[in-house]
């Protein structure tokens, strides 16, 4: 029998074609490489989901244990890492796959099941990142698939990392204009808050940590209650704490952090805590800085004599060109602000 013989009980519960497109993606993210998922790494997945060790997966399939234990974490383990988004190394059983998979929701209700679910099933139909940069909003849609009300009872707030762009403008004017055709000028006026025709059911507020250590996780309570086969609408509001977001003046130029984080969330509903997980997100926060800056400059290409300051200019401008280039591969929701200097770099 082929690889494609074995485990297909799986199709009609999984968005097999999907996974197989996203896997193929981290894969290729991971490795370097324009490489497909092979028969071999669809056969394993097939069976992991289907709640088959590596060891029965290597006897169903006749291959050797071992190998394929290797084979696994060498590979596909590390794959659906990036997939959902989880620190390298930190799937240490099998039995996560179909968890994690599950959350990030490649697991359907087929029609048949879909009629006579008896259950709450929350699906998050999208998530925009809207309002300003010293407030942004995070702005959620569900839906309830199944047949009973859900209660959506905590927000589990995972944040991976925090990045920094440092911005800068020129107190003298003549300054800024001598270096407009070599820089990148990115208007903050271009963000501000949105009227919504559908106000949400409830906004929740957030205060984002002014730093993290690695994979720091905070939950807060929330309370919703979407009907069966109902839709619901929330928003976080978040705020960074101004006092470590404050501007920097050296000599005749004014420096202004901004913070992106790094994160997505967790939303726990139900008395046996089914969960499900936003997208990805790439959040810019930033304090709420004086009325009269209208342009902020995040790299420069050249520097002249009558700035101070250019030692600390190139020195921004170099890690910012770097955490740009990063920035701009990441594969995620990304806040309005952000994109706009994403887009002028």
């Amino acid at each position: 029998m082929l690889y494609q013989d074995f485990f297909t009980e799986v199709a009609n519960n999984w968005d097999l074609d999907k996974l197989y497109r996203d896997i193929a993606h981290a894969k290729q993210k991971n490795t370097g490489k324009n490489r497909d998922i092979t028969p071999l790494e669809k056969v394993c997945l097939r069976g992991l989901i289907a709640g088959y060790s590596p060891q029965e997966i290597a006897t169903t399939i006749n291959r050797e244990p071992r190998g394929l234990r290797v084979d696994l974490s060498r590979g596909l383990y590390r794959y659906l890492e990036l997939l959902t988004q989880r620190p390298v190394n930190s799937l240490k059983d099998w039995r996560d796959v179909a968890s994690w998979l599950i959350q990030a929701n490649y697991k359907i209700i087929d029609r048949e099941n879909y009629q006579t679910n008896s259950d709450s099933a929350i699906k998050i139909v999208d998530v925009s990142l809207t309002g300003s940069t010293n407030a942004p909003l995070i702005d959620i849609k569900v839906r309830n698939i199944g047949n009973q009300s859900a209660f959506l009872k905590r927000a589990k707030f995972i944040f991976s990392n925090i990045w920094v762009l440092t911005s800068w403008v020129f107190v003298k004017p003549e300054l800024e204009a001598s270096l407009r055709e070599t820089s990148a000028i990115v208007r903050t006026r271009a963000i501000s808050k949105k009227s919504r025709q559908v106000e949400p059911s409830y906004d929740y507020k957030f205060f984002l940590p002014p730093s993290i250590y690695e994979h720091y996780i905070e939950e807060i309570n929330i309370s919703q209650c979407v009907g069966d086969r109902d839709v619901d609408r929330f928003t976080f509001s978040t705020s960074i704490p101004d006092k470590y977001c404050q501007e920097q003046i050296v000599n005749q130029t004014k420096f202004y952090p901004s913070y992106i984080y790094d994160l997505s969330i967790e939303i726990i509903y139900d008395e046996d805590n089914k969960l499900v997980r936003t997208p990805h997100m790439l959040i810019l926060a930033e304090n709420n800085y004086a009325d009269d800056i209208t342009d902020r400059i995040f790299v420069q290409q050249s520097f002249i004599h009558d700035v101070t300051a250019i030692d600390k200019i190139r020195e921004y401008s170099q890690h910012n060109q770097k955490n740009i280039r990063l920035l701009s591969q990441a594969n995620a929701v990304k806040s309005q602000f952000l994109q706009i200097i994403l887009n002028n770099h």
